[in-house]
Order: structure tokens, then C-alpha cells, then sequence
């Protein structure tokens, strides 16, 4: 099973820019790691927003990941205006420049880190030469230039074959989404195997930010990941290594319900090793077995494998 981290991006340009400061107060005060900024020229996207002066302002207030997207012609002219200015990663559109792997290459030579994105109608092929170049794929899904558009499924659809093309060249490279991602198709965008949702409308104009990132905790992208693992026709056997080694007694208990309740319907054999189990986390999953592991303590002490099956 992938214990793949799942990271938001929240973009700037969905925010109140008169409160820019307090805004990004709540971004670190949620736990969030990344930032999204938006760069447009006017050109490439038919919007105007920000600058390299504007990403060096946001770096001296703050040490989150400046995720930063060019949405520019010629992006060679600027990214090391952008990488001075205290940009961690750089995203350049396929579409920009025809010699996009040049600029790949030129980000990397900067010493940050260099993604590539595709608009609606770019094919996924286009990425294949890219790839070796880059750390991250961002997959527009919606027409760069404004926030608060609908989130496309043709372009969510995209996302299984940019995981399967990404896994043939064996590098460890993310997938990002960007445009119309919010709270209420989140683990829509997660299954289909993104790591990074970039959301501005769908977190700062939420009426409760706080709920959206716990939408997306550890426990809920893991219980994404256990559905699709065991959705696969052909899965008989399920192993999951430490599944609750970051997750609150609560989350941990929600976890193993839900695997419970799963495995009631689908019938495969989960096999788990675990030190964080706890007595009524097994009486949980042996219930239909009458199979109960007592222990005196709260904690088991370095469990084996502990089987529970059909």
C-alpha cells in the first residue's frame, strides 16, 4: 500500500490580499507546509497577478515551501529572478516554451527544484520527454488565469496515466493539482493519485478552513488508500506496515472501523504489522472470530503479524 503524504498548496490568489499577512498566519497555524503563487503575465494567461518582488516579500514572512507556478511566455527570461527572490520550487507550463526541457534544466541549475505543467488540452504525452527533468507534474484542471472555475473530470482522468508514465522512470516525482480542487472532491483528486492539491477558494474562502485540511488528515488519505487497494479485482492479500504510526488513539480507532467495515464487504486477507495496536483495536478486527489477544497493558509490546481475515 502507498503512504504517500498528501500536501495543499494554498494559492495566494484566492486570498484577501489587503489580510495577506493574517492569511498566511492561518495557512502555518493549520499545519500546512505549502504555499501556491500564481505568476501571470498577461499573455500566457489572460490575467495579470504577481512579480518576483512579490514571492521575496512572502519569503521574508514566512519559511513555508514557496511553491512557485509561471504562468509566463519565454519563462527562461525570469526563473532566476524567481529563484533569487526565494521561490523552492519553479513550474513552468510544457506549452510556454519549446525548448521546456532547457528550462528545466536551467531551474535545476539554480538550485531549486523544477516542476512542469500541462493545460486542459495538452496531451499527457507531452510530459514523457519532461520527465526526467522534473520534480513535479502539475495538471491544470481548468483554463489558467482566474480562481474559483469548476474542477474538469477529463482532466482529473488524466492523472492515472501521469502516475503509470511516472512510475516507469522509476524517479519519485509528485503530481499536482491545480484549479476547482475544494473540500467536497478532494479525495476524488487523491484516488485518482494526486499528492498536492493547490486550492485557494476551496480553503480561504471556506467557512471552515479547519475542516478542510481534517478532511484530508493522514487517517482519511490512508483510508482512501486502503479502498483502492483492495477495490482491485484480483487483491487477496493486503499487507499494511505500521499503518498508525503518525495517527492520533483516535484516528486510529476510526482506521481500524473503517478496514473493519471493509473488509466485510470485499473479503480479502489483511495482514498487519503494528506496534501501536491496542486491545480493543483487536477486538475490533477478530470480532467474527471470537479471537481476542489480551494484554495488561494499553499497548502491545513489539506485536508479530497480527492476520485478520474472512
Amino acid at each position: 500500500m502507498s503512504n504517500r503524504k498528501i500536501e495543499i498548496s494554498p494559492s495566494v490568489l484566492g486570498a484577501d490580499l489587503m489580510r495577506l499577512g493574517e492569511e498566511i498566519r492561518m495557512v502555518e497555524a493549520l499545519g500546512i507546509h505549502w504555499l501556491h503563487l500564481d505568476n501571470m503575465d498577461g499573455h500566457f494567461a489572460p490575467n495579470i497577478s504577481f512579480g518576483p518582488d512579490f514571492v521575496r516579500a512572502i519569503r521574508r514572512q514566512t519559511k513555508l515551501f514557496l511553491d512557485t507556478h509561471l504562468m509566463l511566455s519565454e519563462p527562461m527570461k525570469y526563473i532566476e529572478a524567481y529563484a533569487r527572490a526565494g521561490a523552492d520550487l519553479i513550474t513552468v507550463h510544457a506549452e510556454a516554451d519549446d525548448n521546456c526541457a532547457e528550462v528545466l534544466e536551467a531551474i535545476h541549475a539554480l538550485g531549486v527544484k523544477a516542476g512542469v505543467s500541462i493545460n486542459p488540452e495538452t496531451p499527457v504525452e507531452a510530459l514523457e520527454p519532461l520527465l526526467p527533468l522534473c520534480d513535479l507534474v502539475l495538471v491544470m484542471t481548468v483554463k489558467p488565469g482566474f480562481g474559483g472555475q469548476t474542477l474538469r473530470e477529463d482532466c482529473v482522468a488524466k492523472i492515472p496515466k501521469i502516475r503509470e508514465m511516472i512510475a516507469e522512470t522509476g524517479r519519485d516525482i509528485l503530481i499536482e493539482v491545480d484549479g476547482g480542487v475544494k473540500q467536497s472532491n478532494a479525495a476524488q483528486v487523491i484516488e485518482a493519485g494526486a499528492d498536492v492539491l493547490v486550492m485557494g477558494t476551496g480553503l480561504f474562502r471556506a467557512d471552515d478552513p479547519k475542516a478542510v485540511v481534517k478532511t484530508l488528515s493522514v487517517a482519511k488519505q490512508q483510508m482512501v488508500e486502503i479502498t483502492k487497494a483492495l477495490s482491485h479485482e484480483n487483491t487477496r492479500l493486503l499487507i499494511l506496515d505500521e499503518p498508525s504510526a503518525v495517527l492520533t488513539d483516535t484516528e486510529i480507532d476510526d482506521l481500524f472501523v473503517f478496514i473493519r467495515q471493509l473488509n466485510i464487504v470485499i473479503r480479502t486477507t489483511v495482514a498487519m504489522c503494528d506496534g501501536k495496536l491496542r486491545a480493543e483495536n483487536l477486538l475490533t478486527i477478530y470480532a467474527d472470530l471470537h479471537i481476542i489477544h489480551s494484554c495488561g497493558k494499553r499497548k502491545f509490546q513489539n506485536p508479530l503479524f497480527s492476520v485478520f481475515c474472512k
